[in-house]
């Protein structure tokens, strides 16, 4: 069976990390995570996980969220390696699986040896449903390939990069037809303040120029579908006091 750790950087994340770490742990060989200068309880949690190894970020100088996304990505991949992984898959604390395919892991990384990509989905309003309209209709995240070592990555403190390596083709054959849930879209607060976050980290749209970031919370012709049966998520204890 191929051994596939998790990875995962995280800072002040304890809302979503209890969740994180229960809902791919019965799927997943080990955690390997990076604590990117936290100052609630994140790392604590991280570190009482079991099956864990924590690597910490600590910077005397105050840095905004995301500045070292690049450095992080390429620790935690250089480390899976050391671990002598054989996948990796990546996730964000706030995003949720599908089932199903957490289900067909072990499956479909015994196959081709190429990066596969999710269908991105943000819960909007509603545990039971996701935006479609606009942007939202087509968005795909490539969080599954094989760990394969590396040399070249992406440049630091660069924006909205690919996790896997550029040696790794990421193509739009290997979308597969399985869902990531976003839980940080659930509630418009929490919509309106990712938005400020990426306006403060990103005032000119540099690393966003063809959307921005106004979309976010844009609600004009909003269109919403219902999670089906197939590709529901575990609706986790820990993830209670997130759900509406």
């Amino acid at each position: 069976m191929p051994k596939i750790v998790a990875l995962l950087a995280f800072r002040n994340e304890e809302n979503y990390l209890p969740g994180f770490f229960a809902h791919l742990r019965n799927y997943v060989s080990e955690f390997i995570v990076l604590d990117d200068n936290s100052t609630d309880r994140s790392l604590e949690i991280a570190l009482s996980q079991p099956c864990t190894t924590t690597i910490t970020r600590k910077s005397e100088e105050s840095h905004p969220d995301h500045f070292f996304e690049v450095d992080n990505r390429r620790a935690l991949l250089e480390e899976a390696l050391t671990h002598g992984a054989d996948w990796v898959l990546c996730c964000d604390a706030d995003e949720r699986y599908e089932m199903l395919f957490l289900e067909q892991l072990s499956s479909i990384t015994s196959h081709r040896r190429v990066a596969y990509a999710l269908r991105c989905r943000d819960l909007w309003d509603s545990k039971d449903h996701y935006r479609v309209d606009g942007v939202w209709r087509g968005k795909a995240k490539f969080v599954l390939f094989p760990a394969i070592p590396f040399t070249d990555y992406y440049p630091s403190q660069v924006l909205h990069t690919r996790w896997p390596p550029p040696g790794i083709p990421c193509r739009r054959k290997d979308i597969l037809d399985f869902n990531i849930y976003h839980l940080l879209s659930l509630r418009r607060e929490d919509r309106v303040a990712r938005l400020q976050k990426f306006k403060a980290i990103d005032p000119d749209c540099r690393y966003q120029p063809k959307i921005g970031y106004d979309y976010l919370i844009d609600e004009t012709n909003i269109a919403v579908q219902q999670i089906a049966p197939e590709h529901r998520f575990q609706l986790l204890a820990e993830d209670a006091h997130l759900l509406i």
